[in-house]
């Protein structure tokens, strides 16, 4: 949580993409390209970055939005996918076979790419004709129908997420399941039962090699340790920690120093270590918060209460807010020196990294230091006690009116 004492910036966008009012919920990037899109009107949105008169928009029936290589999978909503090809900026590829609507979509490394729907199932897809040549199996004007290779069936209720860990494939399930496949469909393990959760599994995150994680509306978090296989088979994962959640969670991730972060009805992030120890909480937002991202050792975040803001993913202090959404903002990423957001009121506002990074490179006098060095020297600055050689340069100023007055 911020100290009251510590002063806290207020950026302003440097650039507004004006939108048309519909909603927006997904963000893209090329080099020259914004790529948006709305579930409102169903529309995927293409803007240039400096040239608006290139703005383009596409009726797709947009329901989510997804990228690989060059690669764009449009989730629609008639429950199929459609791959776009970013540098033609038109369909290649309609992916056909779920029954109901797509909760979740990962990618494999040999060119496949799993889906998870409303209809219990999860379903592999080998895109590799179109991601690695971009132009896609058929290269005149009209998309080719692609089907399935395989159906994983077992799941008694909708899919809601997908993770991959110690090669295999992890889904969680409103059946309040998590469960383990082999990539050829193949059902080896339900995690469920007394270490199990009692209610709908909502999120999943992973490390990749050892561990998962679930969120349920249960309100608890379990963190899974994951055996890879060997000779005689895999043996049962095994559930290391249960945490009770301040409130029903809605969005989790997990930055590179594998710790989790997750979102909860209180509006109140909390981070976790693998052990399911209890970090950080970040404490300011006052709506739901939609999206979290990471940038070495900053966490941005975006909100329904119209902000975004910059923390301190070691720390959980608040450095920065941005305002200029008119309503609640639904998604960002990061692009170059560039923060970008989309919100309900249709915009696309782009935001400078650096403001408050660069004030205090200059204000030390050491343009080259990285972000991370200076996220460390704010949070330095921002402590009380600590007399050394900074306050030598400050002089009569102290650390903290200093860093209000530069910014």
């Amino acid at each position: 949580m911020a100290d009251p004492e510590v002063p806290v910036a207020t950026e302003k966008p440097v650039k507004v993409y004006k939108g048309d009012g519909a909603s927006l919920n997904n963000l893209f990037f090329t080099a020259n390209y914004i790529f948006s899109g709305s579930q409102e009107d169903g529309k995927l949105r293409v803007l240039h970055k400096t040239k608006d008169d290139e703005a383009r928009q596409y009726d797709v029936a947009l329901k989510g939005l997804y990228h690989f290589n060059n690669v764009l999978v449009v989730v629609r909503s008639d429950h199929q996918m459609a791959l776009w090809s970013i540098s033609e900026k038109r369909e290649r590829a309609r992916l056909e076979g779920h029954e109901k609507w797509i909760t979740s979509v990962v990618f494999l490394e040999n060119g496949h790419m799993l889906s998870a729907s409303a209809d219990n199932t999860l379903r592999l897809w080998d895109i590799s004709s179109v991601t690695q040549s971009g132009q896609g199996p058929n290269p005149g004007l009209q998309s080719k129908k692609l089907a399935s290779t395989a159906v994983f069936k077992g799941h008694k209720d909708t899919v809601t997420a997908l993770v991959l860990c110690a090669g295999d494939i992890f889904s969680g399930s409103a059946d309040n399941t998590v469960r383990r496949w082999n990539t050829a469909g193949r059902l080896v393990e339900t995690m469920e039962g007394t270490t199990g959760h009692t209610n709908w599994v909502l999120a999943m995150a992973t490390d990749s090699k050892k561990h998962v994680v679930s969120t349920s509306r249960d309100q608890t978090m379990k963190i899974w340790a994951i055996k890879k296989k060997r000779m005689g088979g895999r043996k049962p994962s095994k559930c290391l920690a249960t945490v009770e959640l301040d409130g029903a969670p809605h969005l989790m991730r997990m930055n590179e120093r594998n710790e989790i972060f997750v979102a909860t009805s209180s509006n109140i992030i909390t981070s976790y270590s693998l052990a399911g120890k209890k970090l950080h909480t970040f404490e300011g937002h006052t709506g739901k918060i939609r999206s979290m991202i990471f940038k070495e050792a900053a966490l941005y975040t975006a909100s329904s209460d119209r902000t975004l803001r910059k923390w301190s993913a070691r720390t959980g202090r608040v450095f920065a807010t941005y305002q200029g959404h008119e309503k609640g903002v639904n998604s960002a990423q990061i692009e170059g020196g560039s923060l970008y957001s989309v919100s309900d009121d249709g915009d696309v506002c782009q935001w400078s990294l650096r403001d408050v990074e660069d004030k205090l490179a200059w204000y030390s006098s050491d343009s080259n230091k990285t972000d991370k060095d200076n996220l460390s020297e704010m949070e330095w600055y921002s402590q009380k006690g600590k007399q050394n050689k900074k306050n030598q340069q400050l002089a009569s100023r102290d650390a903290a009116s200093a860093l209000a007055w530069y910014c």
